[in-house]
């Protein structure tokens, strides 16, 4: 078992920022280590593993593709920039990863540029770039199709295109120059919060009598997420898109936040609130089609965060709080549904999940 250190402040030497094995009551410090050091590369090393484990990256992470470099003009103009990871995020919004071995005083501007690229992207587009990410890593038959449904089916309600505009920006490397730190705190505040960009360290330890590497992945900027405790200018469209932003990762996290809260017992009834998780039109489809098979409305909670919930029509699979209603309202009327609120389409004792989230969160002075 390995205990991990953590310290906030940029300055700190190799031997404070410590990770520890761990045997019973004996600790043994593990050495600090570099991927030049360990003769490690970027591309083949570093990104492999966020590709492989992109919640390195954050909660509910996945990888829309990497070494991406299909970029062109209208006219045909070739351009030559190679995007490391394009990730998203259960709320719809796109990551743009740009990875450093080490300190680079320049990275966040290459990040930057592929912003802006990434911003155009249509959802038919990234489903495009997918589907050829999943045809080159054994999925062969991947089409299009399927590549947009992954996406549509990793995010957590429907997908607002006005999110598309504004990617997050992911800086990882070893090292941080003042002036990467710097710019990266100046760019998101000069843009009113439409444009963040992230700073996540990694560092390498060796581990003691095992001939192996450990590898420590953290944000150090921003240090913690207080977006919705300032008061800033109103940039009407910007703060519009970017109070989307901030209600879709609250409700993405609703599952997540019960769960560790244990606020809901294992195996306890949940209520479906039709017209609150879907259309009126959906609502009324999905509630007749229920009553002509009791089990179809037997809904149980699991306590995990990502399949919370257990279906007696179907019992041998979980859900998500979002996923299971898109399915009875494909059941009910053969359509895909307009949209889902998970986190509003579910009760418990008669509170919506969401709210009940909402006052766990406020409850921690989150």
């Amino acid at each position: 078992m390995m205990v991990n250190a953590e310290h906030n402040n940029q300055g700190r030497t190799q031997e404070a920022m410590g990770l520890y094995a761990v045997n019973g009551s004996d600790a043994t410090p593990m050495r600090a280590t570099t991927l030049t050091e360990q003769n490690l590369l970027e591309p083949r090393h570093l990104e492999k593993w966020i590709v492989e484990h992109p919640d390195t990256l954050g909660d509910g992470v996945m990888v829309i593709t990497n070494q991406f470099d299909k970029w062109a003009t209208a006219a045909g103009e070739m351009a030559a920039e190679r995007l490391d990871v394009l990730g998203l995020d259960t709320s719809g919004q796109l990551m743009v990863v740009e990875l450093k071995r080490d300190g680079d005083k320049r990275v966040h501007l290459q990040a930057i540029t592929y912003a802006a690229l990434v911003s155009t992207f249509t959802q038919e587009q990234l489903g495009q770039v997918h589907a050829t990410h999943l045809r080159r890593n054994g999925e062969p038959d991947a089409t299009d199709s399927d590549g947009l449904e992954r996406l549509k089916q990793h995010v957590d309600g429907d997908w607002d295109i006005d999110i598309l505009k504004q990617p997050r920006i992911v800086l990882v490397a070893e090292k941080f120059p003042a002036q990467v730190l710097t710019s990266a705190r100046w760019l998101t505040e000069v843009s009113g919060g439409a444009l963040t960009v992230e700073c996540h360290q990694v560092q390498l330890y060796e581990l003691p009598g095992h001939g192996g590497l450990c590898a420590d992945f953290r944000r150090i900027w921003p240090v913690a997420d207080m977006a919705d405790r300032f008061l800033l200018p109103r940039l009407d469209e910007v703060q519009e898109t970017r109070a989307k932003m901030a209600e879709r990762k609250r409700r993405s996290r609703t599952a997540t936040v019960l769960a560790e809260a244990k606020a809901i017992p294992v195996g306890a009834a949940l209520e479906f609130l039709f017209e609150q998780g879907v259309n009126a039109d959906e609502a009324r489809a999905v509630a007749d089609w229920v009553a002509k098979d009791e089990q179809r409305g037997v809904v149980t909670w699991t306590g995990e965060s990502g399949r919370s919930l257990r279906w007696a029509a179907e019992p041998g699979t979980t859900w998500s709080l979002s996923k299971l209603p898109a399915e009875m309202v494909m059941r009910a009327t053969g359509k895909t549904p307009v949209s889902v609120a998970g986190g509003s389409a579910w009760a418990y004792n008669g509170e919506q999940l969401y709210a009940m989230a909402d006052r766990i969160l406020a409850e921690d002075g989150q």
